[in-house]
């Protein structure tokens, strides 16, 4: 009776609810934009100012994704357990482009003066004799790389690599993988705030203290995001209320999860072109080239021995075409149909292998995929969820009430 009263007598007790969603919807909405923008500080560094949460704390991220990455979900080595005959599927058009490039160093660098005063038979020769040799040296390559994959294709080094070039990547990811739950804790805002705003309606029906509404707005802005972030994750297991069944929405989710942040990983971090970066120009690239380097310098040694051969070259400059030949490799981009391209390319198997062990993982290890990127400092958005919610408190005291203590 009391209640029906209070609001014939002032309305505006009506809109302590809706009010109460609205500061529980932006303030979900305010600590998701801040937990991924901006990517680059903005302010006065280093502490007047804000930078998101996820890019600011990337490197810490980037170990925690690094450590599941190698540790439960991907296997290099399984990624080229193929023949080599399998990793040369495209071998005949690279040994082609070989061939017709070494060649041309000869006719026109090398040896111009000899290689036209030669017997046609003497050309056919070597010809033979260096395409026999690049298919050689390619198979020896693809399975000293085959063998060594763990070490030349630096997982860590890919992924470090990328985020250093993207600081708004992981941000990416996250948002890529768990769009449907960041819609919710969006989403959920409003009506967690709403239901809390019949609370503080109550109460402040009943007990118009001062400070019931700016505690009600503590209240809506802290606990909105609270409850908002752990319905993400938890419950691990479902849990049945009668019709009704609770699981944390992550984990309802799982299967598409693991397809979706194995999608995401494959096309934008662990991606061929990162891997080719990280490869030719990153953490691997001196053990990568020496695995080349010891192969080519095999075939050199043979070219020296080789009598047909020292009738066109000699010795010495058989050892300065290597060392050209080295030195170009370490400068010059590889070849789209070349040899780092067919070892680089393999690895796109790593979608199917991420997304099945991922799939398999236990509720704690799976939930790592996501829950550290909001772990990370989720106690300043409480805060500030928690501070606008007081605001909104003492703005309805004094625009909606006058201040008035009933």
């Amino acid at each position: 009776m009391e209640l029906l009263t209070r609001i014939e007598s002032n309305w505006l007790i009506l809109l302590i609810p809706l009010i109460a969603g609205l500061v529980g919807w932006g303030t979900n909405v305010l600590a998701l934009r801040m937990t991924f923008y901006p990517v680059d500080f903005v302010g006065i560094p280093p502490y007047l100012g804000w930078r998101g949460v996820i890019p600011s704390n990337a490197e810490r991220l980037s170990q925690s994704l690094i450590q599941l990455l190698t540790e439960k979900l991907l296997d290099v080595k399984a990624l080229f357990a193929d023949s080599e005959e399998e990793l040369a599927r495209d071998l005949d058009p690279m040994v082609e482009r070989i061939t017709k490039q070494v060649v041309q160093e000869i006719s026109v660098e090398i040896a111009p003066e000899k290689w036209a005063r030669s017997h046609q038979a003497l050309r056919d020769y070597i010809i033979e004799m260096i395409e026999r040799s690049s298919r050689k040296v390619v198979l020896a390559i693809l399975s000293d790389l085959k063998d060594n994959a763990d070490e030349v294709l630096d997982l860590e080094g890919v992924v470090i690599d990328a985020i250093r070039k993207d600081a708004g990547l992981l941000g990416h990811v996250f948002t890529e993988v768990a769009g449907p739950e960041l819609k919710f804790i969006e989403r959920s805002g409003f009506w967690f705030g709403l239901l809390f705003g019949v609370l503080q309606m109550l109460v402040w029906v009943y007990y118009p203290a001062w400070w019931v509404l700016p505690a009600g707005g503590f209240a809506v802005g802290y606990i909105t995001n609270f409850l908002a972030l752990r319905l993400v994750f938890e419950p691990h297991a479902p849990i049945n209320f009668g019709l009704f069944q609770l699981q944390g929405l992550l984990h309802k989710r799982k299967n598409e999860v693991a397809e979706r942040f194995a999608s995401v990983m494959a096309d934008d971090v662990l991606s061929p072109e990162n891997m080719l970066v990280t490869v030719t120009e990153g953490s691997s690239k001196d053990r990568m080239f020496g695995l080349v380097e010891h192969r080519i310098g095999v075939v050199f040694e043979e070219y020296k021995r080789d009598p047909m051969t020292a009738m066109l070259m000699p010795p010495e400059r058989i050892t300065r075409a290597k060392e050209e030949l080295l030195e170009q490799m370490q400068t010059r981009k590889p070849e789209p149909d070349g040899l780092i391209h067919s070892f680089v390319d393999k690895a796109v198997a790593l979608r199917a292998q991420l997304s099945s062990k991922l799939q398999a993982l236990d509720a704690e290890s799976f939930e790592a995929v996501l829950r550290p990127a909001f772990r990370a400092d989720e106690w300043k958005l409480f805060v500030t969820g928690a501070v606008l919610g007081t605001i909104a408190g003492v703005l309805q005291l004094l625009y909606l009430f006058g201040g008035s203590l009933g």
